[in-house]
């Protein structure tokens, strides 16, 4: 299992060096779902290339006032990421990939 979480970081950040508009949570997410069957409240998606979207309107996660996410207030996807990708998206140029309203 670690040897295969390996290989998948290494093709993430090999994917990331590729291409210009990438970003650094697509080099490090690993697109296992295992965040999107965790959310009680249904609010991870995926897009068309295959990486998690949040809706922010929807996560118990997301701070409004604080323009960021709270992930002691749920974090359970987070907790269902191998790589805990998931918490750059307090990142604003992430964030605005990978999550929706």
């Amino acid at each position: 299992m670690g040897l295969l979480f390996m290989l998948a970081v290494v093709v993430g950040v090999g994917l990331l060096l590729a291409r210009q508009d990438a970003t650094s949570f697509e080099g490090l997410c690993p697109r296992e779902y295992y965040g999107i069957s965790k959310c009680p409240v249904n609010a991870m998606s995926v897009d068309g290339r295959g990486f998690p979207v949040i809706n922010r309107s929807a996560c118990l996660s997301w701070v409004e006032e604080e323009d960021r996410f709270d992930w002691d207030r749920c974090g359970l996807c987070v907790e269902g990421c191998p790589t805990k990708v998931l918490t750059r998206l307090n990142i604003r140029e992430e964030r605005d990939k990978h999550t929706v309203e």
